[in-house]
């Protein structure tokens, strides 16, 4: 097999920019005392602020803590500079 793989470079019409972004990150806490425990409308209600500043929500990841139950839900944002 050959793992050598090489990229083809972007190329850009003449006087065209790409575009470039910020990114953002949330992290929401799931309490309770086993953790999975997350307020729904308090979720929504961040997400929708930083939507209406711009933000778009990219991947939320849910960490996981003892036994498998979720501890901290992490939302990537971006958003074009």
């Amino acid at each position: 097999m050959n793992w050598n793989y090489k990229a083809n470079p972007i190329k850009l019409k003449e006087n065209e920019k790409m575009e470039q972004y910020e990114y953002k990150t949330l992290t929401t806490d799931a309490k309770g005392f086993l953790g999975g425990k997350v307020n729904k409308d308090t979720f929504e209600n961040e997400l929708n602020k930083l939507g209406l500043q711009g933000w778009e929500l990219v991947n939320s990841v849910a960490t996981a803590q003892n036994y498998g139950s979720t501890r901290w839900i992490i939302s990537v944002f971006k958003r074009k500079i």
